[in-house]
């Protein structure tokens, strides 16, 4: 269901009014004054109004303001977060000029969140943490069993009562194998994980505390050269440099090839392209190609 149709940032004019007013925060010293982020950021870019469809893609490169966007509508939505994110002196300010429209007035629910790219990493980041944690505990009681159980270190004496738990504690390992004395004394095992993108799924399902209707599909592969793993292995590197060979050992041979390799002229020109693209992005210009 859809809930945001609209979201205005401020215009130019609108950032103006509020320089030229000179807000407390410019006049004191602890504050830079070159840098009023998020002021100044979107009207370079022309992008003062955003109409929202069921599913919305924000693209970009680097540093062009996708995240900050994301995190203008959450704050001003009132949406929940975990993850911090760069709030400066300036962004209430700029906030109060930022207006967001419903679908038909729709009020936003209560527990609505942004998951931002930090929580899935944070979370997958602490399971490694929680992980890495219980493996140290366990190679621990390895190290222990094995010391209380070498029939080469002299007999175990007893000196007071506070020798008695270390006792206890001898006495249950020579009785025990290593796994059964070790998993008596392990608070816990290794949390299940998977993959990064399941890791995620985990953690969408886990936050949003319903069932969801994620779907993840595995398409497979087919390479133009048949393999002997077919379709349900991963297509790896060293997959593609066996495809190269075939391809190149093929068109040596003279027969024809689907997709051949690419030639020294070919590649002249696709690093001509790239060439070209990377000084149109650089000096703002259209660069002609011959």
């Amino acid at each position: 269901m859809q809930y945001l149709s609209r979201f205005s940032l401020p215009t130019r004019m609108d950032e103006d009014d509020f320089i030229l007013n000179f807000p407390p925060q410019l006049e004191m010293q602890c504050y830079g004054h070159n840098n009023i982020y998020p002021f100044g950021l979107f009207p370079p870019k022309q992008l003062s109004r955003l109409e929202f469809s069921p599913l919305t893609i924000f693209a970009g490169s680097n540093g062009s303001g996708k995240s900050t966007l994301l995190n203008l509508i959450a704050q001003k939505l009132g949406l929940r977060r975990t993850a911090p994110f760069n709030a400066t002196p300036f962004t209430e300010p700029y906030l109060a000029r930022c207006r967001a429209e419903t679908t038909n007035d729709r009020p936003i629910p209560p527990d609505s969140r942004i998951i931002t790219s930090d929580d899935v990493f944070d979370y997958m980041l602490d399971l490694r943490a929680i992980n890495a944690g219980i493996s140290d505990r366990r190679e621990k009681l390895f190290a222990e069993y094995a010391d209380f159980t070498d029939p080469t270190k002299p007999t175990f004496q007893l000196g007071s009562l506070e020798d008695y738990e270390e006792l206890k504690e001898r006495n249950d390992a020579r009785r025990s194998t290593k796994s059964a004395y070790t998993a008596r004394r392990m608070r816990q095992t290794e949390l299940k994980t998977a993959s990064n993108g399941e890791n995620a799924y985990f953690y969408f399902t886990q936050q949003m505390g319903a069932e969801q209707a994620w779907c993840r599909v595995v398409v497979g592969n087919k390479p133009q050269f048949p393999t002997a793993t077919g379709a349900i292995f991963e297509f790896g590197f060293a997959d593609s440099i066996l495809q190269m060979w075939a391809s190149f050992l093929k068109e040596i041979d003279g027969q024809d090839v689907a997709f051949g390799c690419f030639r020294p002229e070919e590649t002249a020109i696709s690093h001509a392209l790239h060439t070209a693209a990377l000084k149109s992005q650089k000096e703002k210009t259209i660069v002609e190609l011959a």
